[in-house]
């Protein structure tokens, strides 16, 4: 029954907000129902092929791993990953989008109860044959949501500084080093004033947390970040970073280090370049 309301839910936000969505916006959500609908009434392993490149992005313990030759070596099975997007942006022309959202897995799809929560975070890229994922990367909840909130967007604002219309992959990838170097001379975990109004903080082993952060503590955890790739609309308005991320955790009085990945979107908003969503997961 959870799963049906899921649907129900899918259905009702899609009429509700697809007059408030560009129709690229909103085929690029369309592309990540279908995704997720493949996934709960066939198998993961068969829809994650669908939508994966050679080129792809994913995670795993070890960091971003390029292609989709993990899952090709995976064997279909009956399983159950569900999930829906709630956030979503593109670009002003529409050939790149970001969408996150919860997500829940079961042993099998007759389980009566998910066993693990999450949040998603996926880059969308248009192709020719349509939308296909550039980049994926998850996140542990402690437990399911405590409510749903609509889903909705935030997409780049119009260019007005011509300079801006200049910018490269490597700019953006500077910019996001610049910050994150900025973070570890503020022993901070995030910097508010570097977000969108609409932005997101999703941290494995938290729930998700949008602007003005009232659930997360900028001095939580001191993260050290390290990027490595990224890439950017040919509208130059929006754009994402991926790479390594590394902080202490404390158990039972036990220091250890942690490793894991971590996705940062950026887009233009009121002339600048803002965090528009913040991802750290895949821990080892």
């Amino acid at each position: 029954m959870k799963f049906l309301w899921f649907v129900t839910l899918i259905i009702g936000l899609k009429s509700v907000c697809a007059q408030d969505f560009s129709s690229e916006l909103q085929s690029m959500v369309d592309a990540e129902n279908t995704f997720a609908k493949y996934s709960k009434e066939k198998n993961t392993r068969d829809a994650f092929l669908s939508y994966l490149t050679d080129s792809t992005v994913l995670f795993d313990q070890n960091g971003p791993v390029k292609g989709k030759n993990s899952w090709v070596q995976r064997s279909p099975n009956n399983s159950l990953l569900f999930w829906y997007p709630e956030f979503v942006g593109i670009s002003k022309n529409g050939d790149l989008g970001f969408s996150t959202g919860p997500w829940e897995w079961s042993p099998t799809k007759e389980t009566p109860k998910p066993e693990a929560h999450g949040y998603y975070a996926t880059i969308w890229q248009k192709y020719p044959e349509g939308w296909k994922m550039a980049l994926d990367i998850g996140a542990n909840t402690p437990g399911p949501g405590l409510k749903t909130i609509g889903l909705h967007a935030s997409n780049p604002q119009t260019i007005k500084n011509k300079e801006l219309a200049k910018i490269v992959k490597e700019v953006l990838l500077a910019l996001d080093k610049n910050y994150s170097d900025k973070l570890v001379r503020e022993t901070a975990g995030f910097l508010p004033d570097h977000f969108s109004r609409d932005g997101l903080i999703i941290r494995t082993g938290s729930f998700p947390d949008y602007y003005p952060f009232k659930n997360l503590s900028d001095k939580e955890k001191k993260l050290k970040f390290s990027p490595m790739d990224g890439d950017i609309a040919s509208s130059k308005d929006l754009g994402y970073v991926y790479g390594r991320v590394e902080y202490d955790s404390v158990k039972d009085g036990i220091v250890s280090l942690v490793n894991a990945s971590f996705l940062r979107v950026w887009k233009i908003e009121n002339g600048e370049w803002k965090i528009v969503l913040d991802v750290v997961g895949a821990e080892n």
